[in-house]
């Protein structure tokens, strides 16, 4: 259960008048993490929760279009870090979901790696996912909180990419750890999220890539 409501969230957002891009961004973003808590099957609240992330990470910039995907969550979560005095963002690491975190990091079919490799042979994998590994337990030794979470955006983007297109049953028994672990971890981290960013409302976040448009006449 998130800890901050999404009614919360949009009455702390009305009382700041947070208005211009960072507005629209937000007021989307809580819209969606409302739909993911009404929604009763984990598919949906995954699916709601990641296009609430996606509402507040997006910027319409050519830099930014440039950059990988991997690139653009490190970046936009070391941000979130740096601002991050009560250290929302990170607890849901170190206190909330430590084990779910572990548990997608471990797990090989929410690794990019793993479907690009998955016709290679078996020792080739195999090395590949012992440096993943070793790679995540360095994170967690030197307490990186922004690293790890960018590991975890990376494996929920895999997880993300089956769903929407089509690469997984709703529903399905065969996904159904790591649908349930990134949905715990999302509904977390969103309002985290969000809430890091109305407190820093005085920072430029980018533009959005779909501003709010006057019907033409």
């Amino acid at each position: 259960m998130m800890k901050t409501s999404p009614d919360t969230l949009k009455a702390t957002l009305k009382s700041q008048s947070i208005d211009g891009p960072l507005g629209t961004r937000l007021h989307r973003a809580v819209s969606w993490l409302a739909c993911a808590t009404d929604s009763e099957s984990d598919d949906l609240r995954f699916i709601s929760l990641w296009i609430a992330f996606s509402a507040c990470m997006g910027v319409a910039d050519e830099q930014h279009t440039k950059l990988g995907e991997r690139a653009l969550f490190q970046l936009f979560i070391q941000r979130l870090v740096s601002r991050d005095e009560q250290r929302l963002v990170e607890n849901v690491i170190w206190e909330t979901y430590p084990n779910a975190v572990a548990s997608l990091l471990e797990n090989p079919y929410v690794m990019r790696e793993f479907w690009e490799h998955q016709r290679i042979s078996n020792p080739q994998w195999d090395s590949l996912l012992t440096r993943q590994r070793l790679r995540a337990s360095r994170y967690f030794q030197e307490r990186s909180g922004a690293k790890i979470l960018g590991l975890v955006l990376d494996r929920l983007s895999v997880l993300r990419n089956q769903i929407m297109f089509g690469g997984a049953t709703f529903k399905s028994s065969v996904n159904r750890s790591q649908v349930a672990e990134g949905t715990l971890l999302l509904q977390e981290l969103v309002p985290a999220v969000i809430e890091v960013m109305m407190y820093s409302a005085n920072d430029d976040w980018g533009e959005i890539y779909y501003p709010v448009m006057s019907q033409p006449h």
